[in-house]
């Protein structure tokens, strides 16, 4: 499980973000400030809980959110953008598996880890997101 801890970078091209940021319901202009955004998390974990520190690094007007998570519990928490959503993050031996819930929303991420490349894709609505992070 500790193969997540540490600070992770957003790689600047996400495979079918404005895909998926439609599917949610993003409206165009916001598609487009949200992939200009460079997106930095750090990770720490203490036996069943994780603390994770995200922030965006070129646009002070956001402000960094810190979520602790027990995992298998569901936690409510609030995105970088305001939002509040229901979150569930597991572990099953090889990746994370985490369930965000907001309104009728639903989105599955599966996060792995390799060596210093950590690849998170979401699904909702039949639309799957691909990002990766290099860890710093």
């Amino acid at each position: 499980m500790d193969c997540i801890s540490g600070t992770w970078i957003a790689e600047p091209k996400a495979e079918k973000v404005d895909e998926f940021l439609k599917a949610a319901g993003v409206p165009d202009g916001m598609i487009e400030t949200i992939k200009k955004r460079e997106y930095e998390v750090t990770y720490s974990v203490d036996g069943n809980n994780v603390t994770c520190v995200a922030k965006v690094t070129n646009d002070p007007s956001v402000q960094p959110k810190t979520y602790t998570l027990t995992m298998g519990q569901e936690s409510e928490v609030e995105t970088l953008e305001g939002m509040m959503m229901k979150y569930t993050m597991t572990w099953d031996g090889s990746k994370y598996v985490e369930k965000c819930i907001t309104g009728n929303m639903t989105i599955d991420s599966i996060r792995e880890v390799n060596g210093s490349t950590m690849t998170v894709t979401s699904t909702m609505n039949g639309v799957s997101m691909k990002q990766n992070y290099t860890k710093a």
